[in-house]
C-alpha cells in the first residue's frame, strides 16, 4: 500500500479546512492500530510539529512494521556553521527519545534551502554521520520546486525526498524531475495530495479566497462522479499512479478520515485524463501564497 501516515495533525491544529483541531491521544492510538493492520508502512513526522513525536512514541508498540521519517529543525539563518550541525545532531536524538526508538528510517531536512546557504554542506555531513552510526537508514530532504530537486541531486548520497503532487498539482510530474529522483535511486514519498484538504471539500464549502477557483475544482468532481471515483480516492489515485512514488503521506484529523482514506486508497481507479485537472498558477498550488482570513 502506498498510503502513508502524516502525523502533523496529531500536535498542531493544521490545515485550512481543519475545523477539530488535534487529534485526541486515544484517537491516534486506534489509528495506528488500524494503519499497522492496513498494511501502512510509512509514518511521517517531524520535531515543529507539536507534541507529534512524543504522542507517537506513546502509542506505537513495543514491536511495529512501520518505517519512521522524521525532519531536521529549520534555521532559515544567513550562515550555516558547526554550531548548526551540532544542532541538527542533538534535535535528531531529541527526536528519537521523544519517539522511543533507537533509530529511524528516514531525516529529511525541513527546510532544503538551509543546505543551499553558505556552509550548508555541514548539515549534510551532519546527515551523513548519523547514516554512517546507524542511527537512520535514509537521508534526503522536503522540497517544493524542480529547481530545488535540481540542487539537492548535486549532493551525493540522497535517498529520500518528499515533494507536493496532487490531480490540481501536477507540476513536478511535468517537468520530469519524478522521472530524475527515480532514475537516481531516491525513494519519492508525496506530500499535500489534498492541498490541506481543499481537494476533498465541496468547492462552494471553501473559503471566501479560493471563489475564482471554485469552477474548475467543481468541474473536475464532476468528471470524478461520473467514472466513479469519490473525492478521497481521486485524489490519492493521481500521486499513486506514479510508478516513481513510494508512498502518499495523508494528516487525518479523525479516525473516521483515516478509514475514509484506506477505502480510498483501496478503490478501483478506471482510466482518467489526469491532465485536464491540472492547474500551473502558484497563487493555487502553494498555500504559502493563499490569503485566508482567520476566520473564514
Amino acid at each position: 500500500m502506498k498510503l502513508g501516515l502524516g502525523t502533523v495533525q496529531f500536535g498542531l491544529d493544521y490545515g485550512v479546512t481543519n475545523r477539530q483541531g488535534r487529534v485526541p491521544v486515544g484517537e491516534v492510538e486506534r489509528i495506528i492500530e488500524q494503519a499497522a493492520a492496513a498494511g501502512v508502512r510509512i509514518i511521517d513526522t517531524a520535531a515543529v510539529y507539536g507534541m507529534s513525536e512524543s504522542i507517537l512514541g506513546s502509542v506505537l508498540p513495543n514491536t511495529h512494521a512501520f518505517d519512521l521519517i522524521t525532519k531536521t529543525p529549520q534555521f532559515n539563518v544567513a550562515e550555516i556553521t558547526g554550531l548548526h550541525a551540532e544542532q541538527l545532531h542533538d534535535a535528531f536524538r531529541q527526536s528519537l527519545e521523544h519517539l522511543r526508538q533507537p533509530h529511524v528510517y528516514g531525516l529529511m531536512l525541513h527546510r532544503v534551502a538551509d543546505l543551499f546557504t553558505p556552509g550548508g554542506v555541514q548539515l549534510w555531513d551532519a546527515m551523513v554521520s548519523l547514516r554512517q552510526a546507524g542511527l537512520v537508514q535514509k537521508i534526503g530532504a522536503s522540497v517544493y520546486s524542480g529547481e530545488e530537486i535540481d540542487r539537492l541531486l548535486e549532493y551525493e548520497g540522497v535517498d529520500l525526498v518528499q515533494l507536493p503532487l496532487s490531480w490540481l498539482d501536477q507540476r513536478l510530474a511535468k517537468s520530469g524531475h519524478l522521472a530524475r529522483l527515480h532514475a537516481a535511486g531516491v525513494e519519492v514519498h508525496v506530500r499535500s495530495a489534498f492541498l490541506q484538504g481543499i481537494l476533498l471539500q465541496r468547492p462552494e464549502d471553501l473559503p471566501a479566497f479560493f471563489t475564482p477557483l471554485c469552477p474548475h475544482l467543481q468541474a473536475c468532481h464532476e468528471r470524478f462522479a461520473n467514472t466513479g471515483l469519490s473525492a478521497v480516492a481521486a485524489a490519492l489515485a493521481y500521486p499513486s499512479s506514479h510508478p516513481e512514488v513510494a508512498a502518499v503521506v495523508c494528516g487525518v484529523t479523525s479516525l473516521n478520515e483515516w478509514r475514509a482514506l484506506v477505502a480510498g486508497a483501496a478503490a478501483r481507479v478506471p482510466s482518467f485524463d489526469w491532465q485536464a485537472c491540472a492547474l500551473e498558477e502558484p497563487a493555487w498550488l502553494n498555500p504559502a501564497l493563499w490569503r485566508i482570513q482567520p476566520d473564514t
